[in-house]
């Protein structure tokens, strides 16, 4: 019996924006110094390296907080 794993990191299979939004949604609830992210932002990052996609949905943040903070999403 064979067993298998699919991940789906980039929206291929399904798309994960409104669950992106949702998220960003909490966090910006939890810290004030964050935004929520625009739809149009979320699928502008699909694809893009981790750090990239920090410094798109949080440009005003320096790389450690806005990765601390992407990888709470």
């Amino acid at each position: 019996m064979n067993n298998y794993l699919l991940f789906d990191m980039d929206g291929t299979l399904w798309s994960t924006v409104e669950l992106t939004q949702e998220a960003s949604k909490i966090i910006s609830e939890k810290y004030d110094y964050f935004n929520e992210v625009k739809k149009e932002v979320v699928i502008s990052c699909m694809g893009k390296p981790f750090m990239e996609v920090a410094h798109e949905y949080m440009p005003y943040l320096n790389d450690e907080t806005a990765a601390l903070l992407l990888n709470e999403l």
